[in-house]
């Protein structure tokens, strides 16, 4: 997924959306996606507004209340058809477009700081105070809507409370003054909920997105784990090209364990242990293609799933793995160990089997590779 900055210009977009600590790409990309879904919050938001344009064009008769009323449901409609891109391009993993959906709510903050400096500048002590309502309610919108883009919400505060604090230092309203220096105090207040907000934000993303890589993948190796192994077998045998690409080819699998790992293990201890595992586990992931997927379903045993794999060349890949695997590891502390391998495989044709009766048969063409001594590789026969 991609994300298109046109409007405002690539550096200045890219500065604005990005996210200080979502160091994560999933974790940017959601946050980003948070910048739509919020119709109803946008339009209350406009409504108020248009209330104090309406008001401001009834107490003062000034053309400019009139441009400000029309202003905002165009600036709203806009918004909506950025919101309507954003979400056909997420459809289609295609770019999305959000430098225009920034664009759009920074005019929409400056004209609406610039109705509320007109509002205070006009002398009306109602319009006014009006004015600075609308000026705290709307960014303790931006504060509580938008932290998950707070460069993008900090900006627009700063246009609006700026504003505001501006008028009031200019006007001559007595006492308001004092308003300018209270207008200061809450922008910094604001902005520091702000960025109390994003960090929140970003740390519940954090925690989400690895609960979810915890519930996929193996927490010592990052490797898939047996849930993640079973869900992509049972993909695989369903045939659905949109999921698991085959070409008409068997889903073949690897059940793979370490020939002399639980003797280094209580020689050394776990850590070593724990050590080697990683280290095969990294030799398994750089040997496989990236349409395999390598998982580790308990202690030293593995499991590799092929796809759009001829079954003639599963054999020599799993005679190549045992000499990958049994070649020395160097370990911390200079610590030099070698284990060995026993693999066994089998192919399966679409729909033949579950995912569960893959596994099986790999484990039982493994057992056959035990039995001859360990270090090579056996093969369960497929029944067509």
């Amino acid at each position: 997924m991609t994300f298109a900055f046109k409007s405002l210009g690539a550096t200045l977009a890219r500065w604005l959306a990005a996210t200080p600590r979502a160091d994560l790409p999933a974790i940017q990309a959601r946050l980003l996606e948070q910048l739509v879904g919020k119709n109803a919050s946008s339009i209350s938001g406009v409504a108020i507004v248009i209330f104090l344009a309406v008001v401001a064009l009834w107490r003062t008769g000034q053309p400019w209340t009139l441009l400000w009323i029309i202003a905002n449901p165009i600036l709203l409609a806009n918004q909506f058809r950025n919101y309507a891109r954003f979400r056909a391009a997420q459809a289609k993993g295609a770019t999305l477009p959000v430098g225009q959906i920034l664009a759009n709510g920074i005019v929409w903050a400056s004209v609406t700081g610039l109705g509320c400096y007109a509002c205070v500048m006009t002398g009306d002590v109602v319009l006014a105070a009006l004015a600075g309502i609308h000026v705290a309610v709307i960014c303790a919108g931006f504060a509580a809507r938008t932290a998950n883009v707070p460069r993008y919400a900090s900006t627009k505060i700063v246009i609006l409370c700026g504003s505001y604090a501006l008028a009031c230092f200019s006007a001559r309203i007595d006492g308001f003054g004092l308003m300018a220096v209270e207008s200061l105090i809450a922008l910094a207040g604001v902005l520091s909920l702000t960025w109390h907000n994003s960090e929140h934000l970003v740390e519940l993303f954090r925690v989400e997105a690895e609960n979810r890589f915890l519930a996929a993948h193996d927490a010592l190796t990052g490797l898939a784990n047996r849930v993640q192994l079973h869900e992509r077998l049972r993909r695989s045998l369903a045939a659905n090209p949109a999921q698991e690409p085959t070409n008409g080819h068997p889903v073949s699998v690897m059940f793979i364990d370490l020939d002399g790992f639980k003797a280094i293990n209580d020689a050394h201890g776990h850590a070593v242990g724990d050590a080697l595992l990683i280290a095969v586990a990294a030799r398994l992931r750089d040997e496989m293609r990236g349409s395999d997927l390598v998982a580790r379903i308990g202690g030293d045993e593995f499991v590799v799933m092929l796809v759009d794999i001829d079954p003639a060349l599963v054999g020599p890949a799993a005679e190549r793995l045992i000499d990958v695997i049994a070649l020395p590891y160097e370990l911390d502390g200079g610590l030099r160990v070698q284990v060995g391998a026993s693999i066994g495989t089998v192919s399966a044709v679409l729909d033949s089997w579950s995912a569960d009766d893959l596994i099986a048969r790999a484990d039982q063409a493994l057992y056959a590779a035990k039995r001859d001594g360990g270090g090579v590789h056996r093969a369960q026969p497929v029944d067509a």
